[in-house]
Formats: structure tokens, sequence, C-alpha cells
């Protein structure tokens, strides 16, 4: 009776919270496959949440090393502890096109090296603005949870693209 219980708690933990699993979008690093410079939109193929391989995949590449660029959401701060001094503590959140998520992509963990990169940025720094990291892959996000990479630089490269105003549509000749 316990093993049948345990059975049905893990199916309905996987079936209804889970992301839908795709196979015909699953795709396995294979050994002939290039792991250097990988894009946003390649690391999504292999370890998006509907990718059965995901984990898998991201074991292969995780500790890799990406240079990326994406819209800055926000500066938070939190308390480390147990990271050795090595961290800032401000985390910045960057949003990625494409993206799956509604707030943010990619939760940024600075390194004191970027110290001097985020106090010149955070002046400047609004919502959205385009900014540039190199990092290390460090945590596959998963649902709610976001990408983490542990960022050892930073710039910012550019503004938001200015939002288009809708066009009033034309009057039809019928009042």
């Amino acid at each position: 009776m316990k093993l049948l219980t345990l059975f049905i708690a893990a199916a309905l933990g996987f079936t209804s919270c889970g992301e839908n699993l795709d196979p015909a979008k699953s795709y396995a690093i294979k050994p002939t496959d290039k792991l250097e410079g990988f894009t946003w939109e390649t690391y999504l193929k292999y370890c998006d949440a509907g990718n059965e391989h995901a984990v898998k995949n991201y074991k292969l590449i995780h500790e890799h090393t990406v240079t990326w660029q994406g819209q800055a959401t926000f500066v938070e701060t939190t308390e480390r502890s147990g990271y050795g001094g090595n961290w800032l503590n401000e985390e910045l959140r960057v949003k990625m096109e494409p993206s799956r998520s509604t707030v943010a992509d990619i939760r940024l963990y600075l390194e004191k090296t970027c110290e001097k990169d985020l106090k010149t940025i955070k002046v400047h720094l609004t919502d959205g603005d385009i900014v540039q990291f190199t990092g290390t892959l460090r945590s596959l996000g998963a649902g709610m949870s976001d990408h983490i990479i542990i960022c050892k630089s930073l710039k910012k490269i550019g503004q938001p693209k200015p939002k288009e105003e809708a066009k009033p549509k034309p009057r039809s000749g019928v009042r």
C-alpha cells in the first residue's frame, strides 16, 4: 500500500506540476556537439523545461562560461551566507529573448569582480536596459525558478527599444 501511495503521489507531482515533455522537441547533447560559445537559443534547445533530456544535458554544460545579453529587469539586494565572501549582496535579474518568463529568465549572482561594473551601471540602469554579461552556468532553472549564472563581468550596452504606440483604427463610414 505504501508503494502504491508513493507511486500515485509521484505521478501526480510529475503530471500536474511538471512541464509537459515533448519528445519531438527533446534534444540530447551528442559528443560531437560544440559546447563552448553557445547562444541562449541553443541553451533553451537543450535545457528548456519541456526537453526530456534537460537535466542530463545541463550536467554536460554546467560550469561552462557564456557571454549573453538580455534586458535588465531589476537589481535585488540579498543576504548571502556560505559563499566564502566572494559575492556582492546584489543580484541582477535578466529577461532574455526569446523568454520563457514574465519577469526574468536569469538571475546573475555577481562576483566581487563585478563591483565596479555594478556601481557604474546602477546609477544609469533603468528597467529594460540591455546588459551584456559573462558568467558561469551554475543552476538550471525550472518552473518559477530562474537559471542561475555566476557573473564575472557586466556592462550596459543599450536602452530598451521604444514601444510602438497603437495607431487608431480608421473609422468606417457607418455611424
